[in-house]
């Protein structure tokens, strides 16, 4: 099955260019004001290069840096030091001089345990976290997001939140779902009592995350509402979309395909509006899966693309994995046999360079099936066995009931059947546990053909009976989407008219605004020019009249 994506609740920036540069400027001209080597102008120098920083790269930031740590060390002022070396430390991480970042990173900590400040070695705890964990090395991110922790577990205040947040989305990466829920349960708690909305509702909605992985729809769906009404209390619209298109997910896998379009819909048109194009990429994959599941499969490779399409283009590492994989599968799915392992082999590069296990999972599930399909047995034996073992590793309940039963059918191909009754009955009560009709169909088809293998003919009946009944209950199920497909493609085309037809006013808009602005500029240089000929034509005529006189 395609793989739904979920959208954790990141803080967004919401400060414009032409913003940025305003205050710039404006710290350019309290520190031409201000020539005393003072604190107030390391606090100048520090918000200059912060304002720099978040605009653009520039290599003053360096010089700002450096300037900070100077003024600082003759002053002894400790939060100086740290934050000289913080910027410089961003610097380098702007022009990829990881090996710099990390050194600078690691030398204002080292500060602030050298001048005894808990408050600034948990802001470089927090930075060096932070820097760990936009290089994808989840362990060392962790180890000082905790060590942070350990800072200001006793405290109540949002540092608390914010820190256990961290923590909870660097253990959903490692798939460890009982860890998010525990920490971001603590985090939530504290949150609260500290009535900060935007950390809460982000703890909210990776907690929520978690539990929908474990497959505790209905606690999922509790915590993501929570998540909304906090957004909706703050009037946070880019919060409310990331939720709205987790909400969609949950409905997706009840099977409510129309309220799931629905909510995707929401989510992509605040994307289009603020101009987020990763959440864009994210929406265009749910929405591929929605049409995955209703058998749609042009629009379904449609989305696909135009997902792969943007993560490619502003470098979204683990989007592009996800797209590549989910076409992979389509690919299988239609029997187009060579373009599904072009796509698979394609993700596998990127996986070496990516933490995240369940992109691993997927793509060797995806290429063991693929070697069963095509005979290379061996092969297809390798890839699922890896993929059962991260399987085991994530405790991921539906991934093994999914990987077990693959390897059922592997083992009945290779006329093993005592291995294959055995792989399928654990992924028949893997999937029993968790509702999955469609593997439970899978995993009791292979273990009635296996059980008549052995003469096992009780046991093969009985499951044959279960093969029927879920059978019948998916054919059920194909009939309603068929009533379903129809509905949404109404629903889904209105839609896309109308976010059609608003494009083309704000176009339109666009095109009217530039031919004002041509006729203004148009009108001017008539006007110039003709105050040009009047000139000329006085000066003439005072040269004719001078002449005249003489």
């Amino acid at each position: 099955m395609l793989k739904y994506l979920i959208l954790p609740l990141f803080f967004l920036s919401s400060l414009s260019g032409i913003s940025q540069q305003t205050k710039v400027d404006s710290v350019r001209n309290l520190l031409d004001n201000h020539k005393y080597g003072d604190t107030v102008r390391v606090t100048l120098l520090r918000d200059l290069a912060a304002a720099i920083l978040s605009d653009t790269v520039h290599d003053e930031v360096l010089t700002i840096g450096n300037e900070i740590l100077d003024l600082s060390n003759n002053l002894n002022y400790a939060e100086g030091i740290v934050y000289g070396y913080l910027t410089n430390a961003w610097y380098y991480e702007k022009i990829d001089d990881f090996n710099g970042a990390r050194d600078s990173f690691i030398n204002a900590t080292q500060s602030a345990k050298l001048y005894n400040s808990n408050r600034l070695l948990y802001r470089a705890y927090i930075q060096l976290g932070r820097y760990y964990e936009r290089q994808s090395i989840v362990d060392s991110s962790l180890l000082f997001f905790r060590k942070a922790y350990v800072l200001v577990k006793n405290k109540k205040d949002k540092r608390v939140g914010n820190v256990l947040f961290q923590i909870s989305i660097n253990f959903y990466y490692k798939a460890q779902f009982d860890s998010v829920i525990n920490y971001a349960k603590k985090g939530l708690k504290i949150q609260q009592t500290v009535n900060d909305s935007s950390i809460a509702r982000s703890l909210a909605n990776i907690l929520a995350a978690a539990l929908k992985r474990k497959g505790e729809l209905d606690s999922a769906l509790y915590y993501f509402n929570i998540a909304i009404d906090y957004a909706e209390n703050s009037n946070d619209k880019f919060a409310m979309l990331r939720v709205y298109n987790n909400i969609a997910n949950i409905y997706g896998d009840r099977g409510n395909y129309p309220k799931a379009l629905d909510y995707y819909l929401l989510t992509l048109k605040a994307a289009e509006e603020g101009n987020l194009a990763s959440v864009r990429a994210v929406t265009y994959n749910n929405i591929a899966i929605v049409y995955y599941t209703l058998k749609d499969y042009p629009e379904t490779i449609s989305y696909l693309l135009k997902s792969l399409a943007i993560s490619d283009s502003i470098g979204d590492h683990d989007n592009i994995i996800n797209a590549l994989n989910n076409i992979g599968e389509l690919y299988f799915k239609i029997d187009s046999i060579d373009k599904s392992f072009d796509y698979y082999n394609r993700a596998e590069k990127l996986i070496e360079n990516s933490d995240n296990k369940f992109y691993s999972l997927y793509n060797y599930l995806g290429k063991g099936l693929l070697y069963d399909r095509v005979g290379i047995t061996d092969s297809a034996l390798d890839y699922l066995e890896k993929a059962l073992k991260i399987a085991r590793e994530i405790d991921s309940k539906m991934d093994l009931a999914a990987t077990n039963v693959a390897l059922a059918k592997h083992y009945f191909l290779k006329k093993k059947y005592v291995k294959s009754a055995h792989y399928a009955k654990t992924g028949f009560n893997y999937a029993k546990e968790v509702g999955s009709v469609e593997t439970i169909r899978d995993a009791a088809e292979v273990l009635h053909k296996a059980n008549a293998k052995l003469v096992k003919h009780k046991d093969a009946y009985q499951f044959l009976k279960i093969y029927t009944e879920m059978n019948d209950s998916l054919l059920n199920q194909d009939n309603t989407k068929e009533i379903t497909q129809m509905e949404m493609r109404y629903v889904h085309d209105k839609e896309m008219q109308e976010m059609e037809a608003q494009e083309a006013i704000r176009e339109l808009q666009q095109e009217r605004e530039i031919a004002k602005q041509k006729g203004l500029r148009n009108a001017f240089i008539m006007a110039f020019i003709l105050v040009l000929v009047i000139i000329v034509i006085v000066v003439r005529s005072i040269k004719q009249k001078q002449r005249a006189n003489q």
